[in-house]
């Protein structure tokens, strides 16, 4: 639903909200109250409305969502259809916030389906029952993130089930402890089960992974600053495109080899997230900026595969993190022991969605 000069061409320019699109727009319609007595605002979104034009809508209002992909480029209509996801333990998925979808069906009339049944399955429709002109969401009151990335050593940040398999081009520390090693998983189960947003990410060749997991707090409007700024944004924007040109260089120099280009991308990439301590100022914003906290990704194309794994119970009833940590190095001990040493040439991340569901994503 977007103009092929925006979907086709790089550096791709920003659509603009264009009020004569009847495919566009974002507008409040009413309030609804959840289970538990919260208040959740109704707003109607055109299927031609990029989450950028969301985000310049939320912040200068009073709603936000509470997930969303990371990209701020794509269509609601697109993102919604196969029921993409943010993260966080808490949270499920775009398609859950649907409370109504608008519809042109096979018969050419238009439709509105709203039925709290009907609704499940017709939210994440894949665009099978039809062409989508608009979808109402709950949405929540505008909260803050307080945002702390940091690089750890990735044998401490999700430490393996056994330090054995951590492999020599990862393996940044000389020795672990047990005690430091324990640490490390509790870090990991601690943000994995609590944290308003969680996920965590591994750069091709990195010895350090990067950890995105933040909470919100309501009262943190005053120290609240836009994120990124508008000198990190166009940064950003540079920085994917030049992704994108080595992407192309490399096409057209194949003997250079994967591995090259791997690291390349993968140092650039580690070298622009935020790293700090607790003991620093964290980075305070509104959440749909930290949901957004990267700019420019349409500009760099990729091919992307995904995994949803299960968490099953542990022995007390709660989540059982062991899998996730085996999905993680399982996924890098290929990155690391492929014979052409580039089957992973960007990242492997890996976020929490979907009551509980993971997804890992080299």
């Amino acid at each position: 639903m977007l103009p092929l000069k925006v979907t086709d061409k790089l550096p791709a320019p920003i659509p603009e909200l264009d009020p004569d699109n009847d495919l566009m727009g974002i507008e409040i319609v009413g309030e609804i109250q959840e289970p538990g007595g919260v208040t959740k605002g109704l707003c109607k979104i055109g299927a031609a409305t990029t989450n950028q034009m969301f985000r310049d809508w939320a912040k200068a209002g009073q709603y936000t969502v509470p997930i969303n992909v990371i990209m701020s480029e794509i269509s609601w209509g697109g993102s919604n259809a196969p029921i993409c996801h943010g993260a966080g333990l808490r949270h499920q998925t775009l398609s859950d916030l649907v409370h109504e979808i608008e519809l042109v069906n096979a018969r050419g009339e238009l439709q509105v389906i709203n039925d709290t049944e009907v609704i499940k399955a017709a939210a994440g429709c894949f665009g099978l029952l039809g062409i989508v002109v608009s979808l109402t969401l709950k949405v929540d009151k505008m909260t803050y993130a307080v945002c702390y990335g940091q690089k750890i050593p990735m044998e401490l940040m999700i430490p393996p089930l056994n330090q054995e398999i951590v492999p020599d081009e990862v393996r940044m520390l000389e020795y672990t402890t047990p005690l430091m090693l324990e640490e490390g998983k509790a870090n990991f189960e601690v943000r994995a089960k609590n944290a308003f947003y969680s996920e965590w990410f591994w750069f091709v060749g990195q010895k350090e992974g990067w950890q995105n997991c933040w909470d919100t707090d309501d009262s943190a409007e005053a120290s609240s600053k836009p994120y990124p700024s508008a000198l990190e944004e166009k940064w950003q924007f540079a920085t994917q495109f030049f992704g994108q040109v080595m992407n192309d260089f490399f096409a057209h120099f194949p003997a250079l080899g994967d591995l090259l280009q791997a690291r390349i991308l993968s140092s650039m990439a580690m070298n622009e997230m935020s790293d700090l301590e607790y003991t620093e100022k964290p980075i305070v914003c509104p959440v749909i900026d930290a949901l957004h906290f990267r700019r420019g990704v349409q500009n760099m194309r990729v091919y992307d595969m995904e995994w949803q794994i299960p968490i099953p119970e542990n022995e007390s009833g709660g989540p059982d993190w062991d899998i996730c940590r085996r999905a993680w190095w399982d996924a890098i001990n290929v990155s690391c022991t492929d014979p052409k040493k580039g089957a992973i040439r960007i990242a492997v991340e890996m976020r929490e969605a979907i009551t509980p569901t993971l997804a890992v994503q080299p």
